[in-house]
């Protein structure tokens, strides 16, 4: 387990500690809450690593299936249980997980804007099914879309655009 400069666990290994992942005698880690936010553990589960896909899809109104999970662009594919919760995270090639390009800073983690979780499902997802797609920044979506460099992505957007009018 690591931690800061003042010899403090990292949020990370407070958390694992407290949901018990890490369960060692000789652990400097005690555990006094269970409370924690599951997006800025699963953003520090892997680096680099966002908040993307259903999650903000569905915060976002653009999906209104419920997830339980929290979705998270990263460099491995794997699903973790943490707890009460699931972090799913896909895989995206290094060129398009690396770039800032509508990735904010929300709280103490990285989450995509709405245009960005929509480019990275479609990427993944080509007939990924949206219910509500009028509050897609059309213009938006084709400038992110160059970093993906890839041009049946492009299609899709037009596709999609031309389909939510």
């Amino acid at each position: 387990m690591g931690g800061n400069k003042h010899g403090q666990p990292s949020l990370k290994d407070q958390i694992l500690c407290q949901t018990r992942i890490v369960d060692s005698p000789d652990s400097w880690c005690i555990c006094k809450s269970k409370e924690y936010d599951v997006k800025e553990l699963a953003t520090s589960i892997y680096t680099p690593s966002y908040i993307s896909f259903e999650t903000v899809l569905r915060e976002a109104g653009i999906i209104f299936q419920h997830h339980d999970s929290i979705f998270v662009a990263g460099p491995y594919p794997m699903t973790k249980k943490i707890g009460n919760n699931t972090i799913v995270f896909r895989k995206l090639k290094d060129s398009v997980l690396y770039s800032a390009l509508g990735v904010k800073t929300e709280k103490n983690y990285s989450i995509a804007t709405p245009e960005r979780a929509f480019l990275d499902t479609i990427y993944l997802s080509p007939k990924f099914y949206f219910d509500n797609l009028r509050s897609i920044n059309w213009e938006t979506c084709f400038e992110l879309a160059k970093i993906y460099d890839n041009k049946q992505l492009i299609k899709r957007v037009a596709e999609y655009q031309k389909h939510a009018q």
